[in-house]
């Protein structure tokens, strides 16, 4: 028996249901999500028989709209590194096609056959360096990229080095390149560009603490007038203890986003709170679309094939085919950084503004074209994912029989378990 298919792309059109499973207690689902991002060694010590897995290429898509991700994704989810694993990128319906689209099957075959071409060249592919205009414009935006800063649009944006580098190595490979030229790096650039654009239009001025976030709100509402501590102990039903309180308006003076003034009362003095944003939590701003640097080579050329016929974003169909292209490679290619290794695994979330945003849609497109350059990458493709042993089993490097015991691959004949049976 061959050994199995490590390659796993897990595609959530529904990931506020992700984010729901993620939160029950004992979930073992963000950490092992983190890991495989991270590395291709996952493990977890929750079985009788832990489940391992090396050299995993795991990818994963996500759709979800704005207001879902702004109510379930949580504070926690935020500080533990999760969040910043993701590409967060909105979207929204491009055009009206009310006879859908007109898309010649024929039209994407040259393409295809060159997608099949490119995923052959990188899976003889092994470690990728910048040339030097590459490493001479990474050194121009390294500084701006490795600059953190304060609050939730931070936290989401605090692994952007690492993106930007994973991204050009795509672009790079769909180039039959071994090494990341200027082109490549800007496209990647352009594309990071919109989703810290994204990002900031999603959160804005939102701190990512539940309780600073409700202070800042109702702040900006009341305007140049401010709030008083006493309108703020009722926000909480006077259910708060004045060291929470405090910690949630010294957490918005920090992050900068509102400033705490002392009033003299003729006795005890009285403190108010003003907001420093004209809003709150996102802006109604759409962000500006990457500019045509993103859509760089091959792909560039399937999304201006397809786009016409379809209402999906550009942005959309860029990143999922990224995403799937990604996958499919595997692990052979990488760039290295100090110890690590970064591979050309991606997560992407795609943040519809409406339920309509043809997210679905923009998904079928790319499923179709990278299935019909590598017809056995499909079966690789799965969703329903609800627990971290699930996502494990689908690339163990061990089977698992019908009583619960694990044996080497070339032993077993079993198929490996569905997601939903690990639901927790």
């Amino acid at each position: 028996m061959s050994l199995p298919d490590h390659r796993l792309l897990v595609v959530e059109t529904e990931l506020v249901s992700t984010f729901k499973v993620a939160s029950r207690d004992g979930n073992t689902l963000s950490p092992v999500i983190r890991q495989a991002w991270d590395s291709g060694t996952l493990r977890t010590m929750t079985r009788n028989n832990p489940l391992t897995a090396t050299d995993a290429h795991i990818s994963l898509i996500g759709h979800i709209t704005a207001e879902e991700l702004r109510r379930h994704l949580t504070s926690t989810e935020m500080a533990n590194g999760f969040a910043n694993r993701f590409l967060w990128l909105s979207v929204r319906r491009s055009k009206l096609l009310p006879d859908g689209g007109n898309l010649d099957p024929l039209a994407l075959t040259p393409l295809v056959r060159r997608v099949r071409d490119a995923l052959s060249f990188a899976r003889r592919t092994g470690r990728l360096d910048r040339d030097p205009d590459a490493r001479t414009l990474w050194h121009d935006v390294y500084a701006d990229l490795s600059e953190g800063e304060p609050g939730l649009v931070g936290s989401l944006l605090a692994r952007a080095e690492a993106q930007v580098t994973r991204l050009s190595m795509l672009y790079a490979l769909l180039d039959h390149s071994d090494v990341v030229r200027e082109p490549h790096l800007r496209a990647a650039l352009e594309l990071w560009g919109y989703a810290d654009r994204s990002v900031r239009h999603l959160f804005g001025s939102a701190t990512g603490n539940p309780d600073a976030d409700l202070i800042q709100r109702h702040a900006v509402e009341h305007g140049n007038g401010g709030i008083t501590r006493t309108q703020i102990s009722s926000l909480f039903s006077r259910n708060a203890s004045a060291d929470r309180i405090d910690r949630a308006i010294q957490q918005l003076v920090t992050h900068g986003t509102a400033t705490l003034e002392r009033e003299n009362t003729g006795g005890r003095p009285s403190e108010r709170l003003f907001s420093l944003n004209s809003f709150f939590s996102y802006s109604n701003d759409w962000p500006s679309p990457p500019s045509a640097n993103a859509y760089h080579g091959l792909l560039g050329e399937i999304v201006r094939t397809v786009e016409p016929h379809t209402e999906a974003d550009p942005v959309a169909l860029l990143s999922q085919l990224l995403v799937a292209f990604g996958n499919a490679i595997g692990r052979t290619p990488y760039v290295q950084v100090e110890a690590d290794r970064h591979h050309t695994n991606l997560f992407a979330v795609l943040v519809g503004d409406t339920a309509k945003a043809r997210k679905g849609t923009s998904w079928g497109h790319a499923r179709k074209v990278v299935t019909e350059a590598d017809p056995d990458w499909e079966s690789r493709v799965m969703g329903g994912l609800s627990s971290g042993e699930g996502l494990i089993a689908q690339v163990a490097d061990y089977e698992i029989n019908e009583k619960d015991e694990i044996s080497p691959p070339q032993q077993a004949g079993l198929t490996l378990p569905s997601f939903n049976s690990f639901n927790s």
